[in-house]
């Protein structure tokens, strides 16, 4: 384009010089090619910059489309993430809803079971009335002394190697009953009190460790977790041939883990797996050693027919037992 307008410069010139050479010298005539070419090099610039402009429209219009591809793909991801929290949510209610199913079956068959346990209690009642009555007349028709009875029952009670009488059972029986009644609608101090009162009076009631779980249960539901440990601590130093005592060990590592406290739940879970190895706690133990990066070496394997207390259950001194003192409680109460 440049050439082509040299050319027509250079035409015009010649006509210029043909036409006029009587009125135009030699120096105008350089002086208006100078100007003739500064124009040409000014609509040159000015053709350049239309082509950088229409480069920069292309440009821009292609950014646009870039843009709106990416809101797209924005809204996209928007929807997708309101989808995603819409079926969290729902998952969270489904939970709840179970969580909620699942204490009600607990609660509605842990009633069932007090009412068979009270049924069995009153039958038993009857029974031991109807056997002290047979008792009373047999003395009376073999003309036997209340006191020789006395010596017999004694004499029988040191075979058994039972040197106490047995506690009163109705008392234990009811001060238990009345405090789980407390621990099922959340009363759990009340729970505790009963509980506690029963384990201090009644040590040697088969309900004595039922009731010394259920103390720890209690400070666990109150998310006092120390308490709940030295229950749980307790139990399994009171009664370490208790089914309950594996669960009592697990608990109360659990509760540790809930406040940080690694170290001592990590040395009731290895003494959980020591003591108990054949235990279904022990294998949930193990995996929760796996989740937090612990190796189980020194652990024994599992035995069909573990014997429970091979190995003494430990005393720990992280936290000091006590009688008072929580998710899902082992199968039975």
């Amino acid at each position: 384009m440049r050439h082509g307008r040299a050319a027509l410069i250079v035409t015009a010139l010649a006509l210029l010089g043909g036409a006029g050479c009587a009125t135009m010298n030699k120096q105008e005539q350089e002086v208006m090619q100078g100007q003739l070419a500064r124009i040409d090099d000014r609509v040159a610039v000015m053709s350049k910059s239309a082509r950088a402009q229409a480069e920069l429209t292309a440009d821009f219009g292609a950014l646009r489309q870039s843009i709106l591809t990416m809101t797209g793909q924005i809204e996209e991801f928007n929807v997708r993430s309101q989808l995603l929290s819409d079926r969290l949510t729902r998952m969270e209610k489904a939970l709840a809803e179970m969580g909620q199913t699942y204490r009600g079956e607990v609660l509605e068959r842990s009633a069932a079971t007090d009412l068979r346990l009270d049924t069995l209690s009153r039958q038993l009642y009857e029974l031991s009335l109807q056997t002290l009555a047979f008792v009373d007349l047999m003395e009376k028709k073999n003309d036997i002394t209340p006191k020789t009875h006395q010596r017999k029952v004694d004499a029988m009670r040191a075979e058994s190697g039972q040197t106490q009488p047995p506690p009163a059972g109705d008392e234990a029986e009811s001060l238990y009953q009345q405090s789980y009644q407390q621990f099922l609608v959340g009363d759990y101090d009340g729970a505790v009190e009963g509980f506690t009162r029963l384990v201090k009076k009644f040590p040697d009631a088969p309900l004595a460790e039922n009731a010394a779980w259920w103390i720890g249960e209690s400070r666990y539901a109150q998310k006092q977790h120390h308490p709940a440990v030295a229950a749980y601590d307790a139990l399994v130093k009171a009664h370490p041939q208790s089914p309950k005592a594996p669960a009592a060990l697990l608990r109360g590592a659990t509760a540790l883990l809930a406040v940080g406290e690694t170290d001592p739940a990590v040395a009731r879970l290895r003494a959980l797996i020591a003591t108990y190895p054949g235990a279904e706690e022990a294998r949930i133990a193990r995996q929760t050693l796996t989740s937090l990066g612990l190796d189980k070496t020194g652990a024994p394997t599992p035995q069909p027919t573990p014997e429970p207390m091979l190995t003494p259950v430990p005393e720990f001194s992280d936290h000091a037992p006590a009688p008072e003192s929580a998710d899902t409680p082992p199968s039975g109460r």
